[in-house]
C-alpha cells in the first residue's frame, strides 16, 4: 500500500483510493478565507472603537479634573522672582503646586524659568483674568528653599542643573541598577 493520502482501517483495508486522491473543496476554502478576512476586519474595527472610547474617556476625565484648576490659576497674581541666591533645578515636571505638594502647605504655585529665576502665582481677589506680571529681586530663598527637593522628588527622566556638583549629588537616584556589573549599563 503506497500513496501519500491513503488511510488504513483497523483491518488493514484502505478507505481512500490509491491514486492521487485528496480532498479538494475550493468553494469551502474560499468561503473560509473570506470569513477569516471579515473576522479579522471586524476584530480590528472593534479594537479601534474600544481604543477611541477609552481615549475619549481619559481626555474627558483629565479635562473635568483640570478645568477648575485652569480657571482658578487664571485669576492668580503672578510674580517673577529673579536673582535667587541658589540655582534652581529644572525637570520634566517643573510645575509645583505648593498647596498640595508642600509640607507645610503654602498658598502658591511655582514654575522655574531659569537657574536663578522663578514664576510664582498667588491667589488674589481679582475677578478678571487680565493683570500685569510683577518682577521682583530676591535676596534670600525664603519659601523656595525646598524647591529643588520637590523637583527631585517628582522628576522621572531628567534634571537640568547649573553645576556638575548638583548633578553628582543626585546621581545615585537616577543611575541604573547594575548590581556591580558595569557592562549592564546601556548607553
Amino acid at each position: 500500500m503506497s500513496g501519500e493520502n491513503s488511510s488504513v482501517t483497523g483491518d488493514g483495508g484502505s478507505l481512500a483510493p490509491e491514486v492521487g486522491w485528496r480532498h479538494n473543496y475550493p468553494l469551502i476554502r474560499r468561503i473560509d478565507a473570506v470569513w477569516y478576512a471579515v473576522e479579522r476586519l471586524a476584530c480590528g474595527v472593534m479594537f479601534l472603537a474600544m481604543a477611541l472610547l477609552v481615549f475619549a474617556a481619559v481626555v474627558s476625565d483629565i479635562r473635568s479634573k483640570y478645568v477648575g484648576l485652569r480657571a482658578q490659576l487664571a485669576l492668580y497674581d503672578f510674580t517673577v522672582f529673579y536673582g535667587l541666591p541658589a540655582p534652581l533645578l529644572i525637570s520634566e515636571a517643573p510645575f509645583i503646586d505648593w498647596r498640595v505638594q508642600a509640607k507645610p502647605v503654602q498658598p502658591f504655585v511655582s514654575l522655574p524659568l531659569g537657574p536663578y529665576c522663578i514664576l510664582v502665582g498667588t491667589p488674589s481677589g481679582k475677578k478678571s483674568r487680565a493683570g500685569p506680571v510683577l518682577w521682583k529681586t530676591v535676596g534670600a530663598m525664603g519659601p523656595f528653599k525646598d524647591h529643588n527637593r520637590y523637583i527631585v522628588d517628582y522628576a522621572h527622566r531628567w534634571i537640568v542643573a547649573t553645576s556638575e556638583d548638583q548633578l553628582v549629588a543626585l546621581q545615585d537616584r537616577f543611575a541604573p541598577d547594575t548590581d556591580g556589573n558595569p557592562a549592564a549599563v546601556q548607553p
